[in-house]
């Protein structure tokens, strides 16, 4: 596991490094093809931005993980928390395959890395949401649509999301 028997947020960088350098071309290919089979009922807008830009948001992410040097403690690093995260995502997968393990895990690294790491929203800035609303950056406090909307779903990771939600923020 990722969180477990870590006792600061540089054992957590650190193992958060070396799970993303196991990643190989072979598993991003067999990823975002299960990104865009997952999306390919949706209209073509959503197919791009759930199937292309997200996909492209995690690995983007999970390379800025094999370039991450730590140069000030993690003060947002909680292992109950991190360890509630990964549960959540892993009730996430449908079914236990080649593609979902690998989906999963670059799930469990992004999310970790960017919720305790890097204070980035999970989703990208301006990824636009079903109605149109997308995540906002003002003032350097992140908003999303869907954060408020979301609290109640079991799998939503929203709860450990920096965004606050869109309707703090105001004019």
């Amino acid at each position: 596991m990722i969180c477990d028997h870590l006792n600061n947020g540089q054992e957590l960088t650190t193992n958060l490094k070396k799970k993303a350098n196991r990643f190989t071309p072979s598993d991003f290919m067999k990823i975002r093809s299960l990104m865009l089979q997952s999306t390919e009922n949706l209209p073509s807008k959503y197919r791009q931005i759930y199937g292309e830009d997200l996909f492209r948001h995690l690995y983007e992410t999970i390379e800025e993980i094999k370039r991450y040097n730590a140069t000030t403690l993690l003060l947002t690093f909680d292992r109950k928390d991190c360890l509630d995260l990964i549960q959540r995502i892993d009730l996430m997968q449908e079914e236990d395959n080649e593609k979902n393990r690998l989906f999963t895990d670059l799930a469990k690294l992004t999310s970790i890395y960017l919720i305790f790491v890097a204070g980035k929203p999970l989703h990208p800035l301006n990824m636009e949401f079903p109605g149109g609303s997308k995540i906002a950056k003002k003032d350097n406090v992140y908003y999303c649509p869907a954060k408020n909307k979301q609290k109640d779903v079991e799998i939503a990771l929203c709860k450990f999301c920096i965004c606050r939600d869109m309707d703090e923020m105001g004019e």
